[in-house]
């Protein structure tokens, strides 16, 4: 039977994440720093709570603020989410001014 995630070892940790999450990328390439907005798009949009504290864990506070507010789409619920925990004004996300 085949794994249903993906696990990185990393010195912070391990980074589990379904497969089903990140279906567009082999297992084997996934990086945790140059997929990084991949990650965090998927993770913050259709994860679970252990995903979350996962890359909660791996990536620090300030690199998930940088990195969020550049992704291009979002939906409002995780947006206002994302806005909420890491104290990001909804107007600096990307996603927010492509959306007015």
């Amino acid at each position: 039977m085949e794994k249903q995630y993906i696990e990185i070892d990393t010195n912070k940790g391990k980074v589990r994440l379904r497969k089903s999450l990140i279906w567009d990328v082999p297992a084997h390439t996934l990086d945790l720093n140059k997929n990084k907005r991949l990650i965090l798009e998927r993770v913050f949009s259709r994860g679970n709570i252990d995903e979350f504290r996962s890359v909660n864990q791996y990536y620090s506070r300030e690199e998930i603020r940088e990195t969020v507010i550049r992704i291009g789409i979002l939906d409002k619920k995780t947006l206002h989410f994302l806005s909420k925990v890491y104290q990001i004004k909804p107007g600096d996300f990307r996603c927010y001014k492509k959306n007015l």
